[in-house]
């Protein structure tokens, strides 16, 4: 009946239990045996017992209260300040088995050791003013595991203390400057290894007073944003855009990049990535500020077989700048040029007028390239050398055509017989202007009007070399022959014996008659 009676009592009245005793014994238990320093929260069973062993709770009316304070290894006494983290005050509730929560995580642990002292003390309730139930555990912790940082505090005593953070997804921290978790910028990809770039070629510097990462540099072809921490990245640029300086539009003043928009392609490059690359590989360009303000990107020269198309100043005209190349029938071998300005116009729809109509013995394909139809020969002409412009030049015909226009076309030559291939080129053993030499170098020489090459597999070839020097030196000297009598004189006959009269006197010779001119002479 008594202890009925007892039982019902310490119902009514929770904190009468063990005959109404005031506690005299604190045991704690650690809910874990291993805690990660940073990531396990500091939990502990709290039993209150009196002098016969007789478990006592807490009364609601008035309660006890328990005070947590953690401190080094191995410490005797553990004040506010000795404590490695601030001391957490909690109530005990009557519920036997309440779990003490002692002030969120374990923030810290000791490096060398492995370990750490938590104080608990009780005071009220019952228990006389200032006195206090203690109990001293030590618990236990465990190295940082792959994937968390190792993060270790300001050495102010014997050894070194130490966390392990594990940022949740999306998150990041920097274990050498802080604890704290931030959510991962726009432009980057953050893991329990730190932050990475999306982009390659994006510079990322850990700010010391923030605790954050600021984004300092970003690759061509991209825009800076930096307007805020979770809105940093760097920009790519839209399709048909392009960007050559990453902090373009930003404030000089205090850095910041706002959100914007990369510059507008020109129909005469090409913009993939964001990168600025002429579809002319041979054309010119510079870079200027429009008359917005913007930093934009003007054609200056194009190389023969174009025409440079540039209009005026503003931004969205410069994106009609292009090397308009001369179509099929036409063409151009003059160099175009802005400075000074030479086969240049202000909009596509002239740019037609500026090709030179193709001659109607040659083809032209487009662009700069002429082909001579088959027997007719081109001089190869450089419009940029000055060579070739002196032999150009004294080829003109400036009573057809002004200088300028002579300049601009290429002259076309009747080659001899057979010389000439189609596109200009010579036929074989031929070689220099209109192909009209034989290529002495190869041993071809001329026989009539074609070229023959003189080695000793060639048999056909000698004897026509042979008949072609022979023939000749025949007819010549039958020539000679046939013109012998007209050019030499007959010879004078002289009598030898002198005819003698009867007498016996000489008788003197007969005088000769004179000769006719052409003839030879005859005696009567």
């Amino acid at each position: 009946f008594c202890r009925t009676v007892a039982f019902v009592l310490a119902a009514c009245l929770p904190h009468a239990k063990g005959d109404g005793a005031a506690p005299t014994q604190l045991q704690v238990i650690p809910t874990t045996q291993l805690f990660v320093p940073g990531q396990t929260a500091l939990q502990f069973r709290v039993s209150l017992q009196d002098s016969s062993g007789e478990r006592i709770t807490s009364d609601p009316a008035n309660p006890f209260m328990i005070r947590t304070t953690v401190c080094r290894p191995g410490a005797t006494t553990c004040s506010k300040l000795e404590s490695v983290q601030p001391p957490v005050i909690s109530f005990l509730e009557p519920d036997p088995n309440q779990v003490v929560d002692g002030g969120g995580e374990l923030q810290s642990c000791d490096e060398a050791t492995k370990t750490m002292r938590v104080f608990m003390a009780v005071f009220g309730g019952f228990l006389s003013a200032g006195e206090e139930l203690v109990d001293i555990v030590d618990i236990s912790c465990r190295a940082c595991l792959g994937g968390e940082n190792l993060i270790r505090a300001p050495s102010s005593g014997a050894s070194t203390l130490y966390s392990c953070r594990s940022c949740d997804a999306g998150s990041y921290l920097i274990p050498s400057i802080s604890a704290t978790c931030h959510p991962c910028p726009a432009g980057a990809e953050c893991s329990a290894d730190g932050l990475i770039g999306r982009i390659n070629g994006s510079e990322w510097r850990a700010d010391a007073e923030s605790g954050m990462y600021r984004l300092t540099a970003c690759p061509v072809g991209t825009l800076l944003v930096n307007s805020s921490h979770d809105d940093q990245q760097c920009l790519a640029c839209a399709r048909g855009t392009f960007s050559e300086d990453p902090t373009e539009g930003c404030d000089a003043t205090s850095n910041i990049c706002p959100q914007r928009q990369c510059n507008p392609c020109p129909v005469g490059a090409a913009c993939e990535n964001g990168v600025f690359a002429p579809r002319d590989e041979h054309s010119t360009w510079t870079t200027v500020t429009s008359s917005g303000g913007r930093r934009i990107k003007r054609v200056v020269g194009c190389d023969a077989g174009a025409v440079l198309v540039r209009g005026g100043d503003t931004a969205e005209e410069a994106t009609r700048d292009q090397c308009w190349h001369c179509p099929p029938g036409s063409y151009s071998i003059t160099r175009a040029s802005f400075y000074p300005l030479s086969v240049a116009v202000a909009r596509v729809e002239e740019a037609a007028g500026m090709c030179v109509e193709c001659d109607d013995h040659a083809r032209c394909p487009g662009g700069s390239t002429v082909l001579p139809k088959r027997g007719f020969w081109m001089l190869p002409l450089a419009p940029d050398d000055d060579e070739a412009e002196d032999v150009s030049s004294a080829r003109r015909n400036e009573e057809e055509e002004d200088e300028e226009e002579q300049s601009s076309r290429v002259e076309l030559y009747t080659c001899p017989l057979n010389a000439c291939l189609e596109g200009g080129k010579c036929n074989e053993g031929r070689v220099g202007h209109v192909c009209g030499l034989c290529d002495s170098d190869a041993d071809y020489v001329l026989s009539g009007s074609q070229c023959f090459q003189c080695d000793g597999s060639d048999e056909k070839a000698r004897i026509w070399v042979l008949l072609a020097i022979a023939v000749p030196m025949m007819l010549f000297a039958w020539y000679l022959a046939a013109w012998q009598p007209y050019f030499v004189p007959a010879p004078i006959v002289e009598q030898e014996d002198e005819d003698e009269d009867e007498e016996g006197e000489t008788k003197k010779p007969k005088p000769e008659p004179e000769q006719k001119s052409g003839k030879a002479a005859k005696w009567k």
